[in-house]
């Protein structure tokens, strides 16, 4: 799902029906709704004579339940948004159908799916349904395991073993979350992007497995001034050169491109988050492998078009 609107109550009922008059709830649903996710439409909802919206929030993602009446739902992404998102979705009960980049699924009860927000999409729930919602990082989830990000609006079924230990992880988490605080909960995001390696699908060829290892090294050392792609190549026991056409064919960058893009995309988390609001421009440049502030500066406004400085006042 979109991102959620800030400041709302964590772990409670941002939207209940039941506190609205019959005759306005149509109306109410559609406006909270679409005001709570940016991005979201409400395009049709029929009978919306109950329907609710639980939600809690960390720095770098969400969690929520949504009940619904009968609705069509379209999601297009705001051009100048917060940290690209993947949405993974739990159906608890009813079915929807997913329709994202030329594919749909339908996503029956207790299945799961995904969805990019970085991409248009449409859910379109014909019945009575509930969803969970667990929203990550993408880039969390692309430097573990880039095989899993076509697989969004795709069902795994529920027999699959990774999938159930997904769903139960799911529920899991949206009734613990309210409780923990905010540092918990980064942990708990973390724990369970590295869970989603169960749903990636085997290696298509025997080389895969590289390009896997080799965006998990730079997960774990991006923020080192020193990490060079012949380090990822050498960590990896083949030639840069090699490692380099692995990975533009699986992912479209070279290794060095892969290195630049975390460090600009773990420091403009940094530069939204309020916990890092007293640390200066430079300190969070050198926390994510930029040694030099100039450096930092240019390479940013090179992917972002604007400075650290204005980005983080514009947040």
């Amino acid at each position: 799902m979109p991102s959620p609107k800030p400041g709302l109550c964590d772990g409670s009922s941002v939207l209940d029906l039941s506190d609205f008059a019959p005759h306005t709830r149509t109306l109410a649903w559609k406006g909270r709704v679409e005001t709570i996710f940016p991005g979201l439409s409400v395009e049709s909802i029929s009978n919306a004579s109950h329907g609710e919206v639980r939600l809690t929030q960390t720095a770098c993602g969400s969690v929520c339940s949504i009940k619904s009446s009968p609705a069509f739902v379209r999601y297009c992404p705001k051009p100048h948004g917060q940290v690209e998102q993947i949405s993974v979705m739990l159906q608890v009960l009813g079915t929807t159908k997913l329709i994202q980049k030329g594919r749909n699924c339908e996503v029956p009860s207790g299945c799961i799916s995904m969805l990019d927000e970085t991409e248009p999409f449409a859910i379109d729930g014909p019945g009575d349904s509930e969803i969970l919602f667990l929203r990550l990082p993408r880039s969390a989830v692309a430097s573990r395991y880039p095989r899993l990000l076509p697989k969004t609006a795709m069902t795994w079924d529920s027999a699959h073993p990774g999938a159930s230990l997904v769903r139960s992880s799911l529920s899991e988490i949206l009734a613990v979350m309210p409780k923990l605080a905010e540092h918990e909960r980064g942990v708990v995001l973390s724990s369970f992007a590295q869970l989603l390696g169960v749903l990636e699908p085997e290696a298509e060829c025997s080389n895969d497995w590289r390009v896997t290892a080799a965006l998990q090294y730079i997960e774990a050392h991006f923020y080192d001034p020193e990490l060079r792609a012949v380090h990822v190549a050498s960590a990896q026991r083949i030639s840069r050169r090699r490692l380099d056409s692995l990975m533009v064919d699986a992912t479209g960058m070279a290794v060095a491109a892969q290195i630049w893009q975390r460090r600009l995309k773990q420091a403009a988390q940094d530069l939204r988050d309020m916990r890092y609001r007293d640390r200066s421009i430079a300190h969070i440049g050198h926390a994510n492998g930029f040694s030099q502030p100039a450096h930092f500066t240019r390479a940013f406004k090179a992917r972002y078009l604007v400075t650290p400085l204005q980005y983080r006042q514009a947040n």
